[in-house]
């Protein structure tokens, strides 16, 4: 075969892989896509609340737990009187943990696995809605975005926002399942599927609760015909979640940590919008410096923190709201989409502004829901300049190389982004340059520091942390590590007893900081009756804990009751085979207690 035929023949079967476009090969495409972009996430390690959330949690291994993920809330530690919507009420993301951690134990990359698998199937089916109104290349350009878009990488990666892509998929479900229906009446058999996933949404999370609100907005939109039957089943659904969740009110579980905004009024929080919608467009546009946590605050008035984003958010506002009303007077047929979109978009945004105060200031993942209302309205500007405006075959190879090198330098990003979690060390040594003044990150880098025993560039991070937010607790207790690594016992004293009075509901970080107390007065202080005194009050406040019992087994060793400490020790390597059977053999064999100190060390949190 000549070769101009041979390269003609192998540009022929190269360009058959994309042209026709159809809805399988699309499908594919994103599939293949969303594993190439991802694969390095798949092996990183747990990472933050994914030791709260799955490590340390010991209900996660036990499928016997399922039952009380759906009669329990998470709350505040510091609300004394939980009431029916200020604690979490996620039965279905705990459910999903369990079954994964109750069969394969704490394996990341199942659970990473998972979450890529759902956030591939979140964009076939925004690929499928977009096609509704969209030319399916178009649709298909704002799927592959929205796969592979770094803003998105934390809801993929980081396994404790499994809820993120949860919520989103179920409800998507719901939707698409209305908008594949072509304005015929909603059978029974439709609606209870309808219902079910706009129900399995919310107990995913609570932003579920948002998709109540867009799936109604479609039919009076799209399907005026099904408007009833929609809101019926709507008005079903919060009946049933709201019971719920007052039947989960009652046994509330108070383990959440208080956030830095909720420790502002609200005129404060107010302040902070014109910064807040400027940070999600800006890193849209350019997703670079991401980082897990941003904790800041703005209380008093610059132009850099809210006149600038207060101009640019207007301008915006206004761009959209000219769009919007230039396509009602041109009477365009995707004037009601755009509307759909542009109150998509709108309601989004509205729940994460801080009105409410959340956990943190911004999250990459409170964008995950509005970026499809951002993507489906750059979506219908491209398909109306296409519509009208005729562009030759260079304009048109052009637009496709531009889109492609865009689509390539965003998978970068995120193939990079991936790698920064592949370790505690480089997440959080990239990320603390970038989260703002965030006293949570702070605190777990000084415990990261203090684990490589890098206490002197520790103790600048948790003093910021305890001086910005000492609610946490446990950067209260990292920075007395610090200072009993100093031996300046009396400065260590004090912040474990601050932390104690401060968050006396927060039973781990008040257990921790007994046991600080205890170690301070058995190892240093020559006073065994008062660490057993203060081993003894610290179980009370968390019987579950580990450390503790190590220093009251060793109290009463010291003080000579080799009988009572042998017990304890016993009691211990019950519960944790390793710690307990190691104390028990240094005590059966009359260990010196000048070799406690390097056995049984200091305990810090990251």
């Amino acid at each position: 075969m000549p070769e101009h035929e041979q390269e003609h023949q192998e540009e022929y079967s190269f360009y058959s892989l994309f042209v026709p476009l159809t809805k399988f090969k699309s499908v594919c495409i994103i599939v293949l896509t969303g594993i190439i972009v991802f694969f390095n996430s798949l092996f990183n390690p747990f990472q933050f609340d994914d030791f709260t959330q799955i490590v340390n949690n010991s209900a996660i291994f036990h499928i016997t737990s399922i039952p009380t993920y759906f009669y329990t809330t998470m709350e505040n530690a510091r609300n004394t009187i939980p009431t029916l919507f200020s604690g979490q009420y996620r039965p279905l993301l705990y459910t999903i943990y369990t079954v994964i951690g109750s069969s394969f134990g704490a394996n990341a990359f199942l659970f990473h696995l998972l979450q890529l698998i759902i956030h591939i199937t979140n964009a076939i089916l925004i690929f499928y809605l977009f096609s509704r109104f969209l030319d399916r290349k178009i649709a298909f350009m704002f799927s592959l975005l929205f796969l592979v878009h770094p803003i998105n990488s934390e809801s993929v990666i980081y396994i404790a926002d499994l809820q993120d892509v949860l919520f989103a998929f179920f409800g998507l479900l719901a939707l698409v399942s209305i908008v594949s229906n072509k304005k015929v009446l909603l059978s029974l058999k439709r609606l209870s599927l309808i219902g079910l996933c706009l129900y399995l949404s919310l107990i995913s999370k609570e932003t579920g609760i948002l998709f109540l609100i867009v799936l109604p907005l479609y039919v009076s939109l799209f399907n005026k015909i099904n408007i009833s039957r929609i809101a019926l089943t709507i008005t079903v659904v919060l009946v049933f979640y709201i019971s719920s969740r007052y039947i989960a009110s009652i046994h509330a579980l108070p383990i959440l940590v208080a956030s830095l905004m909720s420790t502002v009024p609200l005129t404060v929080r107010l302040i902070n919008i014109p910064q807040i919608i400027f940070y999600y467009f800006s890193k849209f546009l350019v997703p670079i410096q991401l980082s897990v946590i941003h904790e800041w605050i703005i209380k008093q008035i610059t132009f850099q923190n809210f006149v600038f984003p207060l101009i640019v958010d207007l301008g915006i506002i206004i761009f959209l709201i000219f769009v919007w009303s230039l396509l009602y007077k041109k009477k365009e047929s995707l004037f009601k989409w755009y509307t759909f979109f542009i109150l998509w978009i709108g309601i989004g945004l509205s729940i994460h502004l801080q009105i409410i105060p959340l956990d943190v200031t911004v999250a990459d993942r409170y964008f995950y829901f509005p970026m499809i209302g951002l993507l489906g309205i750059i979506g219908i500007g491209i398909s109306l300049i296409s519509r009208y405006f005729t562009f030759n075959k260079n304009i048109t190879k052009f637009s496709i190389i531009l889109f492609c090198s865009i689509l390539f330098l965003l998978s970068i990003l995120t193939i990079q982004r991936n790698a920064q979690w592949s370790s505690k060390a480089s997440l959080y040594s990239h990320d603390v340059q970038y989260a703002g003044s965030s006293p949570i990150l702070y605190a777990d880098y000084g415990g990261l520091l203090i684990a490589n025993a890098q206490f002197d560039k520790a103790k600048p991070y948790l003093i910021n942390s305890v001086s910005i937010n000492p609610l946490l607790g446990f950067n209260l207790n990292n920075l007395a590590v610090v200072y009993e690594h100093e031996k300046n016992y009396t400065k260590a004293k004090a912040l474990y007893w601050e932390n104690i009075h401060l968050n006396a509901n927060a039973p781990r970080n008040v257990a921790i900081a007994y046991c600080g107390l205890a170690r301070i007065a058995l190892l240093h202080e020559n006073n065994p009756n008062y660490a057993k005194q203060l081993s003894l009050i610290g179980l009370q406040k968390n019987p579950s804990d580990t450390q503790l019992p190590k220093f009251l087994a060793l109290s009463e060793y010291q003080l000579g009751d080799k009988g009572a400490a042998l017990q304890v020790a016993k009691k211990l390597e019950a519960v944790s085979p390793t710690e307990g059977g190691s104390l028990y053999d240094f005590i059966a064999n009359d260990k010196p207690m000048s070799l406690v100190d390097s056995l049984y060390g200091v305990t810090y949190s990251y």
